[in-house]
This record gives C-alpha cells, sequence and structure tokens, in this order.
C-alpha cells in the first residue's frame, strides 16, 4: 500500500518515465525510499508525460536534502566520468 502522499516531497520530474527509473535506481542504491506515482500511468500512456509535466519522484520530507545531494553527487560523477585516464 503507498502512504499518504502528505509524507512525500518532489525530488525530481523527470521528461520520461525511463529517466525516473534510473533516479530511483540512483537513490535506492544511497539507502533513500522513493515513490513514482505516474509509474503505472506513464507506464501505460508514456505519450502523457508531456501533459503531466513530466514522471515525478517523490522522496519522504525527512529525507530531501539527503536526495538532493545523492543526485548532485551521482551527476557530478557523471560527469567528470570522460572516459579518458
Amino acid at each position: 500500500m503507498t502512504p499518504p502522499l502528505d509524507q512525500w516531497v518532489l525530488v525530481r520530474n523527470c521528461l520520461t518515465l525511463y529517466e525516473a527509473f534510473v533516479v530511483r535506481s540512483a537513490l535506492e542504491g544511497s539507502d533513500i525510499e522513493c515513490f513514482l506515482p505516474d509509474e503505472s500511468l506513464l507506464g501505460i500512456r508514456p505519450e502523457l508525460a508531456i501533459a503531466l509535466g513530466g514522471a515525478r519522484v517523490l522522496v519522504r520530507s525527512d529525507d530531501l536534502e539527503r536526495a538532493a545531494e545523492a543526485l548532485r553527487d551521482i551527476e557530478a560523477a557523471a560527469g567528470d566520468d570522460s572516459g579518458e585516464e
């Protein structure tokens, strides 16, 4: 059963559901619980992502700062990985 939405806050709004899956994987890898409220709808009708403003990734309000920091760190590491040694 999904917890009430008042305990959850938006940490990222993704263009596609697949991008939201990557964000969810990164957050779960950092032991941060997250929730994709649009997962079922966008899984069936992905073209609705534009109308909805993207796929929302929510985290518990207590984890918001930690989640934002984890995503910044992952994005920074991905930007530093140029493939050159």
